[in-house]
């Protein structure tokens, strides 16, 4: 039975995270970024806005590790929710996704003999070196069910076939049957209708970039086969666009929750520019948070908030690295929480 809970189980974990909200980075100061000499510059002033500068030896002269660096924003906030919400797993559905890459590196670096070293990332629901010792001794019980239980397929389809896509195209559907599941174990209608939509938004992309590789009667069975389940948009929906095209596909969309899609791209957008859509209404979808007074939208919002932010930030500093123009950076960041 799903669990359920009231917006008043979360009236003190709301009024925090909306004072935490406050550091968040906010589009005008994602404009002075733009506008910043170097990479460096935006990375020394990451501390205002609750980032870790992390280096990669204990010297303070090492070398700055930058995804590190971004990525303890996260580790701090993923911290806070679980103390605030110790009897409420409302933010678990979030942190599969770092569940499963952990568990795709461990078992791709092992069929390589290689360290996973930096591979691993402490954002999970699972410690890091649980999932070592679970693929080690190949007892899976510790992980989430759906991962556990594709693991084993996972390791005999790379076996076969001695292509580590197959480990991705399995665990990662996996991973969204275990975000959906927790998602409904929640009760929360906000939580459910944002894995809902980000998987209806994943389908959509494949079926583009399918539609973009020409396979002809190649397509049908790969769209099968990496097609996740769960969302609003069924199988037959992308079955049917491959079969008439893209104008179609964008067509029927017009006619679905995701016509505000269509809106912003067109019918004949760059790949990228509908990846940024994409994300865009994702956000827009949690962005419904800031208009809560309190309850798990206003925790899940301020989380998503972050990943977003971490994730603009990413394309700044590679922009920035790239020798890139503002303008042209700008064009590729996806919409703030703030």
């Amino acid at each position: 039975m799903a669990l359920k809970y009231k917006d008043t189980d979360f009236m003190y974990a709301s009024a925090r995270v909306r004072a935490l909200e406050n550091s968040v980075i906010s589009r005008e100061t994602t404009e002075r970024f733009l506008e910043a000499k170097s990479s460096s510059d935006i990375i020394a002033a990451l501390p205002e806005y609750g980032f870790e500068i992390i280096r990669k030896g204990e010297d303070e002269a090492e070398q700055i590790a930058r995804e590190d660096t971004l990525l303890s924003v996260l580790a701090t906030a993923y911290s806070e929710v679980s103390d605030m919400c110790a009897d409420a797993p409302i933010a678990n559905f979030l942190r599969y996704q770092y569940d499963c890459n952990n568990i795709k590196a461990v078992i791709k670096c092992n069929s390589r003999g290689v360290d996973f070293g930096d591979m691993l990332f402490g954002l999970g629901t699972v410690p890091t070196d649980t999932i070592v010792e679970a693929i080690r001794e190949k007892d899976y019980s510790a992980l989430p069910t759906h991962m556990s239980e594709a693991i084993p397929r996972a390791l005999e389809a790379f076996a076969e076939s001695s292509n580590p896509q197959q480990i991705d195209l399995i665990l990662d559907r996996a991973c969204f049957a275990d975000m959906l599941e927790a998602a409904k174990a929640t009760g929360v209608d906000y939580i459910i209708e944002l894995v809902q939509t980000k998987i209806d938004l994943l389908n959509i992309m494949t079926c583009v970039r399918i539609m973009g590789m020409k396979l002809y009667f190649a397509a049908e069975p790969f769209m099968r086969e990496v097609y996740l389940e769960g969302g609003t948009l069924g199988l037959d929906f992308f079955i049917a666009a491959l079969e008439h095209g893209a104008q179609v596909l964008f067509e029927e969309l017009e006619y679905s929750r995701y016509a505000d899609l269509v809106k912003q791209v067109g019918h004949t957008s760059p790949l990228y520019l509908i990846e940024k859509a994409a994300d865009d209404l994702w956000m827009e979808k949690a962005k419904k948070a800031k208009y809560t007074p309190f309850g798990a939208p206003v925790i899940v919002g301020y989380l998503v908030a972050l990943e977003y932010e971490v994730k603009n930030l990413r394309i700044i500093l590679a922009g920035k690295d790239a020798g890139l123009g503002a303008d042209v950076i700008k064009e590729r960041l996806r919409t703030s929480y703030v």
